[in-house]
């Protein structure tokens, strides 16, 4: 089932809302909505155009972040020990 993506025009809020390629588009962002009150929740939704992840042959991946330096009292991560 396709994940769509839809930015609200009151709130501003992209959602994203899985559904099936019939389904009708949701009108307004309801309970996702980022503002309160009497606004909440009624602002027309738009679909927005989103890229799709992929992985092209010969590319590199990303580089993982490094491990956190350790602490020289107990070897766990700074912070973690009551020292």
């Amino acid at each position: 089932m396709p994940l769509y993506e839809y930015r609200c025009a009151r709130c501003d809020r992209t959602i994203e809302v899985l559904q099936g390629a019939g389904a009708p588009d949701p009108a307004t962002c309801g309970d996702d909505c980022a503002l309160e009150g009497p606004e909440r929740g009624v602002g027309a939704l738009s679909r927005v155009l989103s890229v799709t992840g992929g992985y092209a042959m010969g590319a590199s991946k990303a580089a993982a972040a490094p491990a956190p330096e350790m602490c020289g009292t107990c070897g766990m991560a700074p912070g973690s020990c009551q020292a």
